[in-house]
């Protein structure tokens, strides 16, 4: 459905070399991903920097896997090509890509920008202005986990995730912030989107 509904709103209309499932007919134009060539210092300092095959970004990339998941021969197989999956991303070329930033952006082909103050705005502003009772519940439950028996980082990690389940921008940016400002690292915030 979620590639129908990109097809007729965004990809066609805006004339797009992009595509969120291949269509056959545009198969002799892929090529496919080639798996980088590094020194074994490179590949070594690549590897160092990233999580364990245990942490979220390894469970997701099934690098934990046994054998570990070949990432470029996945996304090599035309079952993943077509089915466009958003884990793996959309097929198209370089100026697709430019194309679709341009039109989410600025507009493209005489056609409106994708992105205006409507279609970004959170769809929920601060609950709080709108039902005031919340900030008393809000201090109880704080009252009640903040003794300890709950985390800090258990709790500012719910936080922006309860602004997502109720399609708040606002509490999901603020909330994500605090952990930023906090010191939680990228995974863990990343992972909350999950």
């Amino acid at each position: 459905m979620f590639q129908r509904i990109y097809d007729e709103r965004v990809r066609t209309p805006y004339g797009l070399g992009l595509y969120l499932g291949l269509p056959e007919a545009e198969e002799g134009r892929f090529l496919p991903i080639r798996w980088w060539t590094a020194t074994p210092e490179q590949e070594a300092a690549f590897w160092s920097d990233l999580p364990g095959p245990h942490g979220l970004l390894g469970v997701g990339y099934r690098l934990n896997g046994t054998p570990p998941l070949a990432q470029a021969a996945f996304a090599n197989t035309r079952a993943v090509r077509a089915g466009g999956p958003a884990s793996a991303g959309g097929v198209g070329s370089a100026r697709g890509l430019a194309g679709l930033y341009a039109a989410a952006v600025w507009g493209l082909n005489g056609r409106p920008p994708l992105l205006t103050p409507d279609t970004t705005a959170s769809r929920l502003p601060n609950p709080a202005t709108l039902v005031p009772e919340l900030k008393d519940i809000g201090v109880a439950l704080y009252r009640a986990t903040g003794n300890g028996t709950v985390p800090r980082t258990t709790i500012g990690l719910a936080q922006p995730r309860a602004g997502q389940i109720v399609g708040s921008t606002y509490l999901t940016v603020l909330h994500t912030g605090n952990l930023r400002e906090a010191g939680a690292n990228e995974e863990s915030i990343t992972a909350v989107a999950s």
